[in-house]
């Protein structure tokens, strides 16, 4: 027992302390309650009467006497306790006070919900995450009830959503009954971009697009977005005479230069035959877009366009750097864009140096390598492809130097590849050529470059004209050359040729028929079309496809 009484003991001891702590503190919070209600001595009263006046009824219904009364009957209390006893009684009434105080304080207003939903909605719907931006657009015209600019950003969230109907519903009755400009300029940015998706005339769209641009311009003719619209739908239209004065007008007014404007009017000066405006106009849209690119880094699109400015400024060279030095950076799928854009700047290079006025025998030398660079980057690419069927193929450079200037660029090693298939190509297409010679041409191609676009297709041609024709080589060739580039008309036409050589005309006229979409074949494909149908033993089509050809040989002679 005196074992356990001493394990104890100090437990004992700890504990009453603590009790005993807890009663003193207790007694004196108590005291400290009770002296706030403890009230001074009333002084004595001395007077006539100690009876009060009675009040008048009116006094009842004066809302004047009784925040007389609430004041005196405040002021009489605080007056009556003890200056201590108040002291003591702060932190109580303080802590009454305080919730009151800080729930007044932290509770938002309606402005500040109001920005606080509009923030969120543009948060999530930046990130693509709609359900929520959808919430707080809710919220946010449920706080700004008839606001226009709530109302509009609701609409182009529902545009972003997919409820394009909903949302044009709302910025239609914005712009018609509020007459909000806002609303007005984002539906005619929605028509441009429509009618340039749409890529043909649709004269609906075109008069709604005019009418609001004219609404627009009419409450404020120095509009600089709608004047912009206004210049860039013309020049879609080829109304280059008519564009002029509102792109000019956007680069008159602008503070900062808006490299659109002036790539549209570059544009339009070269359509309208001032090259030298053109090519001021767009050395100020490349350094608009180049300074845009090392702000916003890599975007297709922005890539894009200032390829185009770069071509048209005929700073080509600094495109090509641009495009060689972001590849090694990009991904496999994007390596394969910048490729086809590097193809497309070196045909259109090559383009401009062909069709310059005075070519001399250096541009034609440069052109031929430019396009030998480009089927390396963008075999593929349409722009290149037509470049390519241009140089060879067409009659627009049957001039008398052409071929001193060809040998000019074999002889000095320029692509001899593609100077082989080039000659090798206008000897087969003028038709009065040995196909022997024809064919050493394309073998010499052959040796520098086996996979270049373009000289399977010829090899596979000359194979069909030669009087011992291997077809089931010839055929192997062309199919290789279509799986290459399976847009391209004149691989087609060749097809059509080989098929029909080997009994079988439904397929070739499937053939012959894509093939008309190449204008300078066009009567011949015809004509093969004819015979095609003559084996079918249809007259009626056989003489229709035969008065085709005539009508397209008339137009070439």
């Amino acid at each position: 027992m005196s074992r356990r009484g001493g394990f104890f003991r100090p437990v004992l001891k700890f504990v009453k302390s603590l009790w005993a702590d807890f009663q003193k503190t207790s007694k004196s919070v108590n005291a400290a309650l009770a002296s706030l209600a403890t009230l001074k001595e009333e002084p004595v009263i001395t007077g006539r009467s100690s009876q009060r006046k009675r009040l008048k009824t009116s006094n009842y219904f004066n809302p004047i006497f009784w925040l007389l009364q609430s004041f005196w009957f405040v002021a009489r209390y605080l007056t009556s306790r003890e200056p201590v006893a108040g002291l003591q009684g702060f932190p109580a009434f303080a802590g009454l006070v305080a919730p009151l105080l800080a729930g007044i304080w932290l509770t938002p207003s309606l402005e500040e919900k109001a920005k606080y939903a509009r923030s969120r909605m543009s948060f999530h719907a930046e990130r693509e995450e709609f359900e929520k931006a959808d919430f707080f657009s809710q919220q946010l015209c449920s706080f700004t009830p008839g606001d226009p600019a709530s109302l509009l950003a609701r609409a182009i969230l529902l545009d972003k959503m997919g409820k394009t109907e909903e949302s044009l519903g709302i910025a239609a009755d914005l712009g018609n009954t509020q007459q909000y400009l806002p609303a007005v300029e984002w539906l005619t940015e929605k028509e441009l971009k429509s009618i340039s998706d749409l890529g043909i005339v649709d004269e609906q769209r075109d008069q709604r697009l005019t009418t609001g641009l004219t609404w627009i311009l009419r409450q404020q003719p120095d509009h600089i977005r709608a004047n912009l619209m206004l210049g860039t739908f013309h020049m879609m239209r080829g109304q280059f005479t008519s564009a002029l004065p509102p792109l000019r007008k956007v680069t008159q007014l602008s503070k900062v230069p808006i490299p659109e404007a002036y790539y549209s009017v570059a544009v339009v000066e070269k359509n309208l035959g001032r090259h030298a405006e053109s090519k001021t106009a767009a050395s100020v849209a490349c350094d608009g877009f180049l300074e845009r690119n090392s702000r916003e880094g890599y975007n297709i699109k922005n890539l894009l366009q200032t390829l185009r400015a770069l071509v048209l400024a005929e700073r080509e060279p600094e495109a090509v750097a641009m495009l060689m030095q972001t590849l090694p950076q990009r991904s496999p799928q994007e390596a394969n864009e910048v490729k086809w854009l590097l193809g497309e700047v070196y045909a259109q290079w090559g383009k401009r140096l062909r069709l310059k006025p005075q070519r001399s025998t250096e541009d034609l030398a440069i052109a031929v390598d430019l396009i030998h660079k480009a089927l390396a980057a963008a075999p593929n690419n349409p722009v290149v492809t037509e470049e390519l069927v241009t140089l060879a193929c067409t009659r627009e450079l049957d001039d008398t130097t052409l071929e001193d200037q060809l040998q000019v660029s074999l002889n000095s090693g320029i692509s001899p590849g593609l100077v082989h298939f080039i000659k090798g190509t206008r000897m087969l297409m003028a038709g009065e050529s040995d196909m022997a010679e024809v064919l050493q041409q394309f073998e010499l191609a052959m040796a520098h470059d086996a996979t270049m676009p373009g000289l399977l297709n010829n090899m596979a041609d000359a194979l069909v004209e030669s009087p011992s024709a291997d077809l089931n080589q010839a055929l192997k060739l062309i199919e290789q050359a279509i799986s290459a580039m399976p847009n391209q008309p004149h691989f087609y036409d060749t097809r059509g040729k080989i098929l029909l050589k080997q009994g079988e005309p439904l397929r070739a006229i499937a053939d012959f028929e894509k093939a008309l979409g190449a204008p300078e074949i066009r009567g011949k494909v015809h004509e093969k079309l004819a015979e095609a149908y003559k084996t079918l033993d249809n007259e009626r089509e056989f003489q229709n496809q035969m008065q085709l050809s005539r009508q397209y040989m008339q137009k070439t002679e």
